[in-house]
């Protein structure tokens, strides 16, 4: 295997006809059968070193070169008993059982695919010429013919293990200090060479239902009609306990975590975007004020040049950040953690294929099962399903733990790299916002505590706030003027004299083109978010404080009118139903609803808005979407959208969701 990691494996990456995909499939994992075979042999020397001692040198060597067998004057002759008694082979083989069968189970599954993606590739010439340069170098280190002939040798190997423990076994007496462990050792790997010729036969049934392709039937609809109704009928039968019950506690428990884990993964993906997305719209954020602030420089003559300079500084950062450095934080974001993640979710999709196909199969297998332990006749098709059943049962036990665990790992290395690109990003951020702020001043960022930062702020806050207040005295002025001027307005005679915060109290329904008030209507229909007395204050030289009091007294007195009444008050539209069958706990005003569970949404789901059910509507949902359920009633859940800022609750359909169980 050392020639297969070192010269096969070791050129492949210079030929570019083998892809990555095919480097993986031919090789497997030959580097661990290699690192298995050294760790192995570490153990076995001092077991066997008593009597038998290995030569010291390399670890393989050229077929002409010293053999590596042990000293002749060491192994002339049958051993004493006083040395041989200190032998401990069987528990070298004993303890690294696990770790062989770990190893050699993955190589022998991957053998067969390895065969095929050889003969597939040496279709290709530059292919044939690098497999006859590899022969060619390694001749006077293996006699094997060719790679084909390098890579069964770990299957062979690993074989001709049991048969020599088999040989040392008949010639150790039964009171020697290792033979238990050499009994234990072999009934070991007979039960480990069992356990995977069993699985790489289920994983070849597997492989066969997967990729088996729908065939014609001979007998027409007709057929296919009588078995599903055959099939319908076992249903039946199984929920109304005529049929044997052929549940698996262990694949229901492993099983029902598939949907929380699936949809956790999209969950990541989803919040991953969404970063994304809010950098993205931060930056733009900046350039739109950079390039407001640009048009306002160029218009005027440069009063306050040392602040002009600085904002022009400013500018050019943010044209540098956009250019450069945004895009390079995507693609290492997109590279790192949303390209893994979704290589990840892709692998998910054959375990979901398997668990639909195995529900598929469960009504032929409980009818295999019961014929079978009854003692009846069992025809070959049924057989077949069984089989079928059996491989695709017991390969979903072994592959969806693996599939939780190496997720886990995955998503942990994916949010290490992701806050390894955020530590670069910020890092870039805060030099970029160094050099206008700082003009290339060494500054201890942490003298610059809050009070300090606060006065700062203070002092341009209010000069600011003085020049507002001087344009906007200028602007009432003329507004004043036009007020009494004998010129035509557009304004009525009861709008034109009242204040805005006086006018904003008493008009709650004005038009959508006055600019004194706003009304937000609720996008949800049947409720609406009373914001309507709302109305942007006016610095004012003569009463500012007075003015700000009362927008904030108003937009108070709002929050808590808005909070006081509950989604489930009588504010909401009446009942399409004669009678509203709204849980009573449900109606107590103010009460925090109990969560009863979550649930990730497998499909989208459209309806109209004026649809209700008791009083409340059917929410609508995408695919990866989370829901706290509130209640249930029957196939309908009263559940609540996590990312529902409006806290809406309605009714989502069962069937449409799967239930995300807590570690």
């Amino acid at each position: 295997m050392k020639v297969v990691e070192d010269i096969y494996k070791g050129t492949s990456y210079a030929i570019h006809e083998v892809s990555d995909d095919d480097r993986k499939v031919l090789f497997g994992n030959t580097a661990e059968i290699v690192a298995f075979s050294l760790n192995f042999l570490d153990a076995l020397r001092p077991a066997a070193e008593p009597i038998f001692k290995l030569n010291q040198g390399g670890r393989w060597h050229k077929r002409n070169s010293i053999s590596t067998n042990g000293d002749p004057s060491e192994t002339a002759g049958p051993p004493e008993d006083r040395t041989d008694r200190k032998t401990a082979i069987g528990a070298a083989f004993l303890d690294h059982l696990n770790e062989m069968e770990r190893v050699y189970c993955a190589y022998v599954q991957n053998h067969t695919a390895a065969n095929n993606r050889l003969q597939e590739i040496q279709k290709n010439k530059q292919v044939q010429i690098w497999l006859s340069e590899c022969h060619n170098y390694a001749g006077d280190i293996t006699t094997a013919w060719d790679l084909d002939s390098l890579i069964i040798k770990p299957t062979q190997r690993f074989l001709k293990y049991s048969l020599l423990l088999e040989g040392i076994i008949k010639m150790t007496p039964e009171d020697h200090p290792d033979y238990t462990n050499l009994k234990f050792s072999h009934e070991g790997l007979k039960a480990l060479s069992t356990r995977i010729n069993e699985t790489k036969g289920r994983k070849e049934i597997v492989e066969k239902i997967v990729t088996r392709k729908r065939e014609k039937s001979d007998a027409g609809i007709g057929a296919a009609v009588q078995k599903a109704f055959g099939r319908r009928a076992e249903k039946v039968k199984q929920q109304v306990g005529l049929s044997e019950t052929v549940d698996d506690p262990e694949y229901d428990a492993i099983s029902q975590k598939f949907g929380g884990h699936f949809f956790q993964l999209q969950i990541v993906m989803r919040d991953v975007e969404k970063y994304l997305e809010d950098v993205d719209r931060m930056v733009k954020q900046n350039c739109i004020l950079a390039e407001e602030l640009e048009k306002w420089l160029n218009v005027g003559l440069p009063e306050h040049p040392e602040i002009e300079s600085k904002w022009r500084q400013y500018m050019v950062m943010i044209k540098e950040i956009t250019s450069y450095a945004l895009e390079s934080h995507k693609e290492e974001v997109r590279k790192t953690v949303i390209k893994p993640i979704s290589v990840l979710w892709d692998l998910h999709g054959k375990p979901q294929k398997l668990m639909q196909k195995r529900k598929k199969r469960l009504p032929d297998y409980a009818k295999y099962k019961l014929l079978k332990d009854s003692g009846g006749k069992v025809d070959n098709k049924l057989k077949e399903v069984g089989d079928e059943f059996i491989a695709i049962n017991g390969a979903l036990k072994d592959d969806l733990p693996k599939l939780y665990s190496k997720t886990k790992l995955l998503i942990e290395a994916c949010q290490k790299n992701l806050i390894d690109s955020q530590r670069r990003w910020y890092q870039v951020l805060s030099l970029q916002f160094e050099k206008p702020l700082f003009q290339g001043e060494q500054v201890d960022f942490k003298l610059l505590e809050l009070p300090a930062i606060e006065n700062a702020f203070e002092v341009d806050y209010f000069r600011c706030r003085e020049e507002l207040e001087r344009i906007e005295s200028v602007i009432r002025g003329v507004k004043e003027a036009a007020a009494f001027s004998p010129a035509t307005t557009f304004m009525g005679d009861d709008l034109s004299m009242k204040r805005p915060s006086t006018f904003a109290s008493s008009k709650r329904t004005q038009s959508i083109n006055s600019d004194q008030s706003i009304i937000i209507t609720s996008p949800t229909p049947g409720s609406q978010r009373q914001s309507g007395n709302y109305s942007h204050t006016r610095i004012s030289l003569d009463t500012p404080d007075q003015g700000r009091t009362s927008g904030q007294s108003a937009f108070s007195s709002q929050s808590q009118n808005t909070r006081s009444s509950s989604i489930f008050s009588s504010a909401m539209p009446m009942s399409d139903s004669p009678t509203d069958t709204r849980d009573d706990a449900l109606e107590q005003d103010g009460s925090e609803e109990k969560v009863l569970f979550l649930a990730a949404s497998l499909f989208e789901f459209n309806i109209a808005h004026d649809r209700r059910e008791a009083g409340f509507p059917y929410l609508v949902y995408v695919p990866g979407e989370v829901f706290d359920v509130l209640g249930m009633r029957g196939e309908l859940w009263l559940a609540r959208n996590q990312d529902d800022s409006s806290g809406t609750i309605g009714w989502i359909w069962e069937k449409h969701f799967a239930r995300i169980f807590s570690e």
